[in-house]
């Protein structure tokens, strides 16, 4: 599984080591990284699976935030079906080895998705239709 991950995590040579390990690679957030979003497009299209949070940041208060759209682009690119997954904090605030209940949902399918032209409108879409899974999942989790 491999993560996309915010380009400012891999400034500090330790870390940029670890986040390699462990399958990451760097976006540069809010600008339109073309590079990083073809080589994620090639992770998919080698079969490989990539992991994204479609808000593009944590939330601080627990509720889900609006959703970028790097999933549905990634997705309109690849032809590839989005398996959504929830991830809530159990308790209050999180601390090294907090527990998390982590959900999956129904995979959406490419045609599920809706894309037929690839227009920004249909990107937008096809965001708020995973977002609306997640919380789905969210709110269904205990």
């Amino acid at each position: 599984m491999y993560f996309m991950a915010k380009a400012e995590l891999f400034e500090n040579g330790f870390l940029r080591w670890f986040f390699n390990k462990l399958g990451a690679f760097p976006i540069q957030r809010g600008k339109g990284d073309s590079g990083a979003i073809q080589w994620a497009a090639k992770l998919i299209e080698e079969g490989k699976i990539l992991a994204m949070f479609p808000e593009g940041t944590r939330s601080k208060d627990g509720k889900t935030l609006r959703p970028k759209s790097g999933v549905a682009v990634i997705a309109h690119q690849t032809k590839a079906s989005v398996l959504p997954c929830g991830i809530k904090l159990v308790g209050g605030k999180a601390h090294f080895r907090s527990k998390v209940i982590v959900s999956y949902g129904k995979l959406i399918t490419y045609e599920e998705l809706g894309f037929h032209e690839g227009s920004t409108h249909e990107i937008k879409e096809a965001s708020i239709k995973i977002m609306n899974s997640i919380n789905q999942l969210l709110e269904e989790q205990p």
